[in-house]
């Protein structure tokens, strides 16, 4: 028994001073943009694009809404659908905007499935406007929940696209 617990010992050393040797490992993930532009690009996440390509208000029953027209790009491995990847809020003056889907055209288009490399393009979201003069701002949220900036994780945050109505 004693050549065991001695064994073991040893075994275990030489564990722990391979462990002391070993390299630190930093943990890295794509960091997104604090802000972007209409027409731009916008990386969001590691898996996934987005370029805006229009905004728009439109009317139905007398009120108004804000109409979001992009692109996506799926860069995962795998096929998947927008609401899976990522999600667009809206807000004037700090102020939550409610989605709607009345003044959308293609509503499949927030359900369809792509595959792995392939861009979506035309899709639609429509948020009921507050008022017509504020700006709004979209934010637009990877599925990632956690970043890593100069090795340490955080929350994962928006990229907010200030737009003025047209």
């Amino acid at each position: 028994m004693k050549k065991f617990s001695i064994l073991l010992t040893v075994i275990l050393l030489f564990s722990l001073v391979g462990c002391s040797k070993s390299e630190k490992k930093e943990f890295t993930s794509h960091i997104p943009p604090k802000t972007a532009e209409v027409g731009e690009d916008i990386q969001i996440d590691e898996t996934n694009h987005i370029k805006i390509t229009d905004i728009s208000v439109k009317e139905s029953e007398d009120l108004k809404y804000v109409v979001i027209t992009y692109d996506w790009t799926n860069d995962s491995k795998k096929a998947t659908t927008s609401d899976k990847s990522f999600t667009i809020t809206a807000s004037q003056d700090d102020v939550g905007l409610t989605p709607n889907l009345k003044v959308v055209e293609d509503k499949k288009k927030l359900v369809t499935q792509i595959e792995a490399g392939d861009t979506l393009s035309g899709m639609e979201q429509g948020f009921a406007l507050n008022n017509e003069e504020s700006p709004v701002v979209f934010s637009i949220k990877g599925n990632m929940l956690s970043i890593f900036i100069d090795g340490k994780p955080q929350a994962a945050y928006p990229v907010k696209v200030t737009v003025e109505l047209p």
